[in-house]
């Protein structure tokens, strides 16, 4: 019977002759599939990982950096019903073992096959969300967290996450309030990762680590120059111009080995110029971003960055403990000890220089 179906549906398919609108299913619904960048991750925030059928087969990576999926290492054994960003195979969702109710999609225009296309494909419902971020859309961020926990029967547990960020972000703004602006530390973040690894020379003008300790992001210059994704590539020369107080490396540039970013502040002559690098200001921090933003990691990095900068006003906060208490709650286990071999133990520390005078 369950071969019959499959062939109506792909006649259908070849024929375009499925509907474009569907029955959406009753909710609860108990399975799901995830497509595009982070859906994934959010579905381990409100701890139904375990309602997913399948995944896109960017999701089997091995990484040992990416701790949604280091907190559900099951996710990688289930079949594979696509590739990334929304390159969806409607004939494998149809023939999955254990068909999804509902597929939930990232709002990403232009990538991949079309929502109501993927819709009118399979015959399963598609709900599109926003990803949304921790700084300009933290209301997108949260609505997708409702709208989710809605069809998941996980309303409380959204609303928890939700009261999580943010009771994080202002007790992180709360410590670094005062002040005036022109006396605050000037910062970098080099080696951002954005659709891949980059070298040091990768930052971006809007940082919410930054943003939430009042550190003066030498970077933000650039906020009226890039439309719509705060992503920006800057020269060496231009580094060397903002001279920051401190530097922070993201770690995600540990991908591209004898050419990222942690390369480059050991061997590029220019860099070793800065006065970051001389005073041995320049610090290690997790990566931000894999396969969309990591929020956890972005709260983490926070709490680094604060206790780097205000070390007199983050005398209580312990890093390890910060680090269980956060990667706990949210992805409901403490996956540093997989992660910090897998980073070089280099996270949360002083990057060490030889400068050659």
């Amino acid at each position: 019977m369950k071969r019959k179906w499959f062939w109506i549906l792909w006649l259908g398919m070849l024929c375009g002759c499925l509907p474009t609108t569907v029955e959406m299913p009753p909710k609860p619904v108990e399975r799901v599939i995830c497509s595009g960048s982070g859906m994934l991750r959010l579905m381990v925030y409100m701890q139904a990982a375990d309602r997913v059928v399948a995944v896109e087969q960017a999701e089997k990576g091995t990484r040992r950096t990416t701790p949604y999926r280091l907190a559900a290492p099951f996710l990688r054994d289930l079949p594979v019903f696509g590739e990334s960003h929304g390159r969806d195979h409607a004939e494998a969702i149809v023939s999955l073992p254990q068909p999804p109710q509902l597929i939930f999609r990232t709002q990403v225009p232009g990538t991949g096959v079309a929502p109501e296309e993927l819709q009118r494909r399979t015959g399963i419902p598609v709900v599109e969300l926003a990803y949304g971020n921790l700084e300009e859309k933290r209301d997108v961020f949260y609505n997708t967290l409702r709208q989710m926990g809605e069809w998941l029967g996980k309303t409380e547990r959204a609303e928890a996450v939700i009261a999580f960020f943010e009771g994080e972000m202002a007790e992180l703004q709360r410590r670094t309030a005062d002040g005036k602006p022109e006396e605050r530390v000037s910062v970098y973040i080099g080696g951002v990762s954005y659709r891949g690894a980059h070298g040091f020379h990768s930052t971006r003008s809007v940082y919410a680590p930054f943003q939430w300790v009042h550190a003066r992001n030498v970077a933000e210059v650039l906020e009226n120059q890039i439309s719509g994704i705060p992503h920006a590539l800057v020269s060496p020369e231009q580094i060397l111009a903002w001279n920051p107080d401190v530097i922070f490396l993201d770690l995600g540039t540990l991908g591209l080995e004898n050419q990222g970013g942690w390369w480059e502040l050991h061997e590029n002559p220019l860099y070793q110029t800065l006065q970051a690098v001389q005073k041995g200001n320049v610090y290690a921090v997790l990566p931000s971003a894999s396969y969309n933003t990591n929020y956890e990691i972005q709260l983490l990095n926070a709490w680094f960055i604060g206790k780097t900068l205000y070390p007199e006003r983050f005398t209580d906060i312990d890093m390890r403990e910060k680090t269980r208490q956060i990667l706990t709650f949210l992805l409901g286990s403490d996956v540093w000890e997989e992660m910090e071999p897998a980073l070089k133990n280099k996270a949360y520390r002083s990057v060490k220089l030889i400068i050659d005078n």
